[in-house]
């Protein structure tokens, strides 16, 4: 599985042997952990590019979210840009999880973690637990994963899952879902 790392930079003088733990456990587990973008930058040497050098800049980080199959992010040192990245992939239905070492994870987090399937908050308070976290975080994001199925449908259809959509205000796919599932409840009682 291909996962995308998210921390500050700016945080890596602080943080770097966090970075690093994350990044071997990751590898560990037999999992590819994008991360060159913050192992092969500094702050001060960031402060010197050009426009232009930002834009690529930015342009790899959306570019390696949407290859990416979830998104780990190491939060402990504040930064809008990670938390712009961590709602970039949230937005692109990326499992996420975040690894955060404070003494209390932001409130925005726990509120996520209630209305977002796909977003995860672990604490840890050492790189001992940190390093026995990451499987769990690893376990969340496969766990979390979901099975893409495109299929055509006819005019008619598509019409009435919209309206089904606007005036329940359920996502289709939320509503196709809960077909399949009552179907299979149904023939659950029938094959027993």
């Amino acid at each position: 599985m291909k996962i995308f790392f998210c921390a500050s930079v700016h945080g890596k003088p602080k943080f770097e042997s966090e970075y690093r733990l994350i990044e071997i456990r990751v590898k560990s587990l037999g999992h590819e952990l994008v991360a060159d973008h913050i192992f092969k930058n500094d702050s001060v040497t960031m402060e010197t590019w050009t426009t232009k050098q930002h834009k690529e800049f930015y342009k790899l980080l959306v570019d390696g979210i949407k290859k990416a199959d979830a998104v780990i992010a190491e939060v402990s040192y504040s930064s809008t840009s990670v938390g712009y990245l961590i709602a970039m992939a949230l937005h692109a239905g990326k499992p996420t999880v975040v690894f955060y070492s404070g003494k209390e994870e932001p409130n925005l987090f726990r509120s996520l973690e209630e209305v977002n399937e796909k977003f995860q908050v672990i604490r840890y308070h050492s790189t001992q637990e940190l390093e026995k976290e990451v499987p769990f975080g690893i376990e969340f994001i496969l766990s979390a994963q979901d099975t893409r199925f495109n299929f055509f449908l006819t005019p008619d259809l598509s019409n009435y899952l919209n309206w089904v959509s606007k005036t329940r205000k359920t996502p289709r796919s939320v509503y196709l879902r809960d077909l399949i599932e009552a179907d299979m409840e149904e023939n659950k009682l029938d094959n027993e």
